[in-house]
């Protein structure tokens, strides 16, 4: 618009007839009313897209995940089905809640990649320690998945004996939502606190493919550099000799990040007995 009126006002300072001046003018005027009509909705929709949220698919881990996760174990424990109805009941304990009625997950039901970990206190050590940790890298709906993972996590993994009930009271979960999936350049292509890592070769011996992964959190944990993180990964993932140059050459490695959020038994037990009330988001890590 300001265009068409410095044009029009340009020509007003010309040595033309008032007339052909006045249609010029004229023109002018419509074309700029023209212009605002064609325009207007498109700057406005320009607007409305500049201040719209970003849309986000990625979900955030909480706490009410990692309740969903006790409560499974806990319905295990007492020997009962993992899906809930009216009729369960668990066996009331000092350390364990009674569960009377079913417990619909509030979080959204998306597919996705997870890890579910159990940790339990050592009064010696005076810190938790893996008691079990088992997850997918394929993307079940986060309800079954969580349920199924939470139980294969406490009473499957090779590593370690079944969970009981007497130590239940000692646990705390941790939920890993797996996000930002992406392939590195190289072996060494990912930043240590920040990136999960999983590793693809084969075997340099055997012939067979081999695959490991650690969580972003266990870097952080293990205070590891690359070089620490890559020599263990590749001892989990079966290959006893030498690291060489060649076989990192020929590893395929996928970082990732991931959202994690952790719960306490004693925890779980409070925000239970207030109605799982004033859960807050989880972190990522």
């Amino acid at each position: 618009l300001s265009f068409c009126h410095n044009i029009s006002l340009s020509l007003s300072l010309v040595a033309f007839p008032f007339g052909f001046r006045q249609l010029i003018h004229s023109e002018l005027l419509l074309l700029s009313r023209l212009l605002v009509h064609i325009l207007s909705p498109l700057i406005h929709f320009d607007q409305y897209l500049l201040t719209m949220p970003l849309p986000s698919n990625q979900l955030t881990a909480s706490p009410d995940m990692c309740a969903h996760c006790f409560d499974h174990l806990l319905f295990s424990l007492n020997g009962h089905s993992s899906e809930y109805s009216d009729n369960h009941h668990l066996s009331t304990t000092p350390q364990t809640p009674t569960i009377t009625s079913s417990v619909t997950p509030s979080f959204p039901n998306e597919k996705t990649p997870l890890f579910v970990t159990w940790e339990k206190f050592s009064h010696s050590q005076k810190e938790y320690q893996l008691r079990g940790c088992i997850g997918t890298f394929s993307k079940p709906k986060l309800h079954e998945g969580l349920s199924t993972y939470a139980t294969i996590a406490a009473f499957q993994d090779s590593r370690f004996s079944p969970i009981q009930f007497e130590e239940v009271k000692l646990l705390k979960c941790s939920i890993n939502l797996l996000v930002n999936f992406e392939w590195a350049n190289d072996v060494f292509d990912w930043e240590p606190g920040t990136h999960g890592i999983h590793i693809f070769f084969r075997h340099p011996v055997m012939g067979r493919d081999c695959s490991a992964t650690y969580l972003p959190s266990v870097m952080s944990d293990m205070n590891w550099g690359h070089n620490d993180a890559l020599s263990s990964l590749y001892r989990k993932a079966g290959w006893k000799g030498e690291i060489t140059k060649k076989l990192m050459q020929q590893t395929r490695l996928e970082r990732y990040q991931s959202s994690k959020c952790e719960l306490t038994y004693e925890e779980y037990v409070e925000k239970y007995q207030n109605g799982r009330q004033g859960l807050s988001t989880g972190k990522m890590s």
